[in-house]
């Protein structure tokens, strides 16, 4: 009898755990299971029942209809963005722009200006940004031109320099992994960007085995001042392992791994870590070939507030000049496109760089130490908890230092749909079949993908999603925050989708 009772249990259970990853209608008419009981049966199975499950949702202020380890602290990666978004949409507004500025204390006579000619920075991550809507670089050089144009200026008798100070600290926190620099979502933002900060590296093949691919490497855009080595060989076939790593403190950049004889080249994509100074270089050329004359060539502001030229003698160089003249300004697109490029992409940098420019914007300062205080600071201003559910470190999720709580996540998330930005904000979440969330709810109606906005995000052994599901009949108050959090699920991470996607197709369903 006793094995009879277990039989029978175990057919059950494990009938109910196949059946509960369908949120539609059974084909007799029943109702499904709720999504409660869907999250229990996902949390009692592998892979959940030996990695982390955190989940929370609500309808309107106090209704909970799904709650498991809501509590927990987990890495959030990406969705750490939901939180850097809304707090610089609420600070700024959704129409703010960056502003960049010509600067210089030089006079200006018979159309020759007679001394350094500064690009000063403002944060703004968009310039040379690859984004639709978004100038291209050109138009932004092109603006720029035509401020010196309508100052009768055709020759500098001095140099052009890259001013990135209005940015204080280290570009990056101090948990990033330097190893992540070889890859082109690695964030780091100063407060004079181009391209993004990056770089691509074009590595010719072999036509041998343990050949070492030496050149000519070349660069996009063209920086004659990177010096780039390579340690990488060929091997036989068509593998790809190679890898780059900037320096941090030279101009220089190492190849390294393997590549197979098969390939006539490979691409890579590494952080450029003197972007003020590649600016400088670009606007400089852009100037020449326009038919400007300028006499000393480009540099930028180092480190220790000095003209540097050579980046290879970083100390050498005169102090930069201050309060100077401001020529003209170009502005970036409106902050409501930059966070929807941001959330819909998943961007790093602009994520680093809406953080730093929150932290300047609320307490006066970008080093990574004020930005966090200015982020408590905003966090108040919602009225949330500080010290509740929540450590974070950087502003795009890139750090394994982060912790964040699904009930903090549906907190913040509640709070924001009370802003008057809100609108905003949720216009700029991406949905299921679009962008980085091309493959979720794939098996849904286009009716039920529309009603739901959400910011993935995901690191090795990391998979999170949180938004918000509008209800079907309209009524705000019927909306669900939600946040689904998996940490250390060591199986297929298409299985893990999978489970996630059934729990929100199941939300989805119920409202």
């Amino acid at each position: 009898m006793h094995r009879f009772l277990y039989c029978s249990a175990a057919i059950i259970c494990g009938f109910s755990i196949l059946t509960a990853f369908r949120p539609a209608l059974q084909e007799d008419g029943a109702k499904p299971e709720s999504a409660q009981c869907l999250v229990d049966s996902i949390g009692s199975a592998e892979p959940m029942r030996s990695a982390l499950l955190g989940v929370l949702a609500v309808k309107g202020d106090c209704d909970t209809i799904l709650s498991y380890n809501p509590y927990n602290k987990l890495l959030p990666a990406s969705n750490t963005k939901l939180i850097t978004t809304g707090i610089a949409m609420l600070q700024l507004g959704p129409d703010w722009q960056f502003t960049t500025t010509l600067q210089s204390n030089s006079s200006i006579c018979n159309g020759e200006l007679n001394g350094d000619l500064y690009i000063v920075g403002g944060g703004d991550p968009t310039i040379g940004a690859n984004y639709d809507g978004t100038p291209k670089l050109e138009e932004t050089f092109t603006q720029w031109k035509a401020i010196l144009d309508s100052l009768g200026v055709k020759k500098i008798n001095g140099k052009i320099i890259g001013d990135g100070r209005y940015f204080e600290g280290d570009p990056i926190p101090d948990s990033w992994e330097l190893f992540d620099m070889g890859y082109d979502y690695f964030g780091a933002c100063e407060a004079l960007n181009v391209y993004q900060n990056t770089i691509r590296i074009k590595v010719p093949g072999g036509t041998a085995p343990d050949q070492i691919l030496s050149g000519p490497i070349s660069t996009k855009p063209e920086l004659p001042w990177l010096n780039v080595e390579s340690e990488a060989v060929t091997t036989r076939g068509l593998g790809n392992k190679l890898y780059a790593l900037p320096s941090i403190l030279r101009p220089c950049a190492y190849v390294k791994g393997t590549l197979g004889v098969k390939h006539k080249a490979a691409y890579l994509k590494i952080t450029n870590n003197f972007p003020a100074y590649t600016c400088a270089q670009l606007f400089h050329n852009f100037l020449v070939n326009n038919g400007f004359e300028i006499s000393d060539g480009y540099a930028d502001v180092g480190p220790l507030g000095n003209v540097r030229t050579d980046l290879n003698n970083p100390h050498q160089g005169p102090d930069a000049q201050t309060g100077m003249a401001v020529l003209g300004s170009s502005r970036s697109v409106p902050l409501k496109q930059i966070i929807t490029d941001c959330n819909r992409d998943s961007d790093n940098f602009y994520a680093e760089a809406l953080l730093r420019t929150v932290g300047k914007n609320v307490l006066g300062a970008a080093d990574y130490k004020t930005c966090k205080a200015g982020r408590d600071t905003m966090f108040r201003r919602l009225g949330l908890r500080l010290r509740d559910g929540y450590k974070l470190v950087d502003g795009s999720g890139l750090s394994r230092q982060n912790y964040v709580s699904p009930d903090f996540f549906v907190r913040f998330l509640t709070a924001m749909s009370k802003t008057p930005v809100f609108p905003h904000y949720l216009e700029s979440l991406p949905q299921p079949g679009k962008g980085t969330l091309e493959f979720r709810l794939r098996n849904e109606p286009d009716s039920l993908k529309n009603r739901v906005f959400m910011k993935s995000g995901s690191l090795s052994d990391v998979v999170c999603f949180s938004g918000y599901i509008l209800p079907q009949d309209g009524n705000p108050e019927n909306t669900i925050v939600f946040s689904i959090m998996t940490n250390n699920a060591t199986g297929s991470v298409s299985h893990v989708y999978k489970l996630l996607d059934s729990i929100i197709a199941r939300l989805t369903h119920e409202n």
